[in-house]
């Protein structure tokens, strides 16, 4: 499992060598797996408490680009083997 904590308001991008669960569990993100992503593109993941975590599945050999969602200030997400 690795905690990210380093999302920013640009796209920053992953490589995956494996299948993935992505969650959020702090914040909200906004991911995509689009070549160049625009400011509004992809879907947003959020961490709701009580929890009410969003998650996102992706598979090996994608590229998934993330950043910080709108007017959110940090978030902290987990990346673990899907298996």
């Amino acid at each position: 499992m690795a905690r990210v904590t380093d999302a920013s308001d640009d796209w920053q991008s992953v490589t995956l060598t494996q299948d993935e669960v992505w969650q959020v569990q702090v914040g909200a993100l906004r991911v995509s797996t689009a070549a160049a992503p625009v400011q509004k593109d992809g879907i947003i993941l959020r961490a709701f408490g009580g929890r009410r975590e969003d998650s996102a599945i992706y598979a090996s050999g994608t590229t998934v680009k993330y950043k910080l969602h709108e007017t959110v200030e940090s978030a902290v997400f987990v990346r673990e083997a899907a298996t």
